[in-house]
């Protein structure tokens, strides 16, 4: 098998001119402003902040932790947010008393059919 040098040189050297112009667009873009521009406080509390990330539809919880340092966190996509809503609700009116016009679906399980059709 023969290598062929030249065409070694030339895809090398044009690897590093590619390298060496990401490296100097990098240099250009201010990442700490890029991240912080991604990222919108929604609520902040001694106990916990929230944040969301519209550009991919991200929330994150971070709560505070007995060691400062060392925050928990959570991030959670559209779906989740809306399945932590509902329950929210249902907590709600659980701690308000509130009497459902309705009986909410069971969790485990496909919904009962309904036999008196």
């Amino acid at each position: 098998m023969k290598v062929n040098i030249e065409s070694a040189d030339k895809n090398r050297s044009q690897f590093r001119l590619l390298f060496f112009f990401v490296l100097h667009i990098l240099e250009q873009i201010d990442l700490e402003e890029v991240f912080a521009r991604m990222w919108k406080p929604m609520l902040h509390t001694d106990r916990m902040d929230i944040q969301m990330n519209t550009e991919n539809q991200i929330m994150e919880i971070k709560l505070a932790a007995q060691d400062p340092s060392s925050p928990v966190s959570i991030q959670l996509n559209h779906a989740e947010v809306i399945e932590m809503i509902q329950a929210m609700l249902e907590i709600n009116r659980n701690f308000r008393g509130d009497k459902a016009y309705f009986e909410p679906a069971p969790l485990n399980g496909p919904p009962e059919s309904d036999t008196h059709l």
